[in-house]
């Protein structure tokens, strides 16, 4: 599987549909979205993974910059159709790269 694979296929008509399946059915999905960002933070730290949630605001999320620090990156968008929210976090320290995508309920003052 490409990178570029998982990007696209990563919309969020097909994070709905997963997440409205049975818990656990979009596991792939996010495994090789969170693959993809997991990528872009090795070859170019946080900012490279900013470009990679605009590429996702591109095709359709609504991603805005949740919290950012030296080492770590939160962006949080509404699912469309769904009361949902969706998360990506990033991290970047000399001991540990991290990405997770996750998918919980709206936060504080959003619907």
């Amino acid at each position: 599987m490409s990178s570029d694979g998982a990007y696209e296929r990563f919309t969020p008509e097909a994070v709905r549909a997963m997440a409205d399946a049975e818990p656990g059915t979009w596991s792939q999905l996010r495994a090789d979205v969170e693959g993809w960002l997991l990528h872009l933070i090795q070859e170019g730290g946080l900012e490279e993974l900013r470009r990679g949630v605009k590429q996702l605001n591109d095709s359709g999320f609504g991603f805005r910059e949740e919290s950012a620090t030296e080492a770590q990156l939160t962006f949080t968008a509404p699912l469309p159709g769904a009361e949902s929210t969706i998360r990506i976090m990033g991290s970047s320290t000399p001991a540990l790269v991290s990405a997770d995508v996750s998918i919980g309920p709206p936060g504080p003052g959003r619907s």
